[in-house]
């Protein structure tokens, strides 16, 4: 069985036993050889991957952090984005959602 998916560029079968994870882990790796600024999520770890979401940890280093030596919510964006576009490729993203909490 496959699935039809419609980019808006074409339309692409994808296996029912595509291993999601292995192919974010993948996206992840070449990450780690990235000399642009996409490098700041080079030591994110894939946690899980389905065709709807992908789990994703990143320990903070000091690449990280701003002035305060907290991370700064533009990167947590940027982080975002990277992550999002190595999971989905040339599918279109429409939708980030990030909660910054307050600090106490």
């Amino acid at each position: 069985m496959s699935t039809l998916i419609n980019n808006g560029l074409d339309d692409l079968h994808i296996s029912e036993k595509v291993d999601y994870l292995s192919l974010l882990e993948g996206s992840i790796k070449k990450l780690q050889d990235d000399s642009s600024f996409n490098r700041v999520a080079s030591k994110a770890k894939a946690i899980s991957a389905t065709p709807k979401s992908v789990v994703v940890e990143l320990e903070i280093g000091e690449e990280h952090v701003n002035g305060n030596s907290t991370i700064h919510g533009g990167q947590i964006a940027a982080l975002q984005d990277i992550i999002c576009a190595h999971a989905v490729g040339r599918e279109v993203s429409y939708i980030y959602s990030i909660l910054y909490l307050e600090r106490f």
